[in-house]
């Protein structure tokens, strides 16, 4: 098995702005655990998405729902099989998300 290996610091995405990670079909999962930035006002709330290709493409992986600041954290872990670019997108008005320990995972085939 082939694991990209995280970042040594989580993800932090503002409002609307995504990370896209190409993976041209031969990845089988992608994990990560997301959560609101502690920074962030105590107020804040946002969403987090996990998009096949971008915006247009309206295919939806994975969704957190809402999250508030005081939320626990969310572990993502999906397949992936066939996907050409992953979009990791954060939705929320003047807060940090972020996307920690997030991997893309191959399954290798030993003979």
């Amino acid at each position: 098995m082939a694991v990209a290996q995280p970042p040594a610091e989580p993800l932090s995405l503002w409002y609307r702005q995504p990370a896209k990670q190409w993976v041209d079909g031969f990845a089988d999962r992608f994990s990560a655990i997301v959560a609101i930035d502690e920074s962030s006002k105590d107020d804040s709330k946002g969403r987090f998405r996990v998009y096949n290709g971008d915006f247009f493409s309206n295919r939806i992986l994975w969704d957190s729902g809402q999250m508030r600041k005081d939320s626990p954290a969310r572990e993502i872990d999906i397949e992936v099989k066939g996907v050409q670019c992953l979009m990791l997108v954060f939705e929320g008005d003047e807060v940090l998300g972020n996307w920690a320990d997030a991997r893309v995972i191959s399954q290798s085939k030993t003979d």
